[in-house]
């Protein structure tokens, strides 16, 4: 079903899945301003993404609102040919 066919009580989902913090050598943003200011605008969902760590992906974690799901991402540097192993994945907060 399409978001503009969901009935009127449909709760609708905005969301960035790629954002970055002072954990990344190109943002200067702390990781708990990136969550305020993310569901001050209404956002449902945001990945932080930082380049090669998750260290303040963890503390926007933290510091997040309830109404506000945060993703523990990384934007993982590889070398050509390079293969990621698969994960298993383990989420410690679940959305409604």
């Amino acid at each position: 079903m399409a978001l503009d066919q969901a009935g009127a009580g449909a709760r609708r989902a905005f969301i960035d899945l790629h954002c970055h913090t002072r954990a990344s050598f190109d943002s200067l943003a702390n990781p708990d301003a990136v969550v305020r200011a993310a569901a001050s605008r209404g956002l449902t969902h945001l990945a932080i993404t930082d380049h090669d760590r998750i260290d303040a992906a963890l503390e926007a974690r933290d510091a997040a609102p309830d109404e506000l799901f945060l993703i523990v991402g990384e934007a993982a540097g590889l070398q050509l040919g390079a293969v990621v192993p698969r994960r298993q994945v383990r989420c410690s907060r679940w959305s409604d």
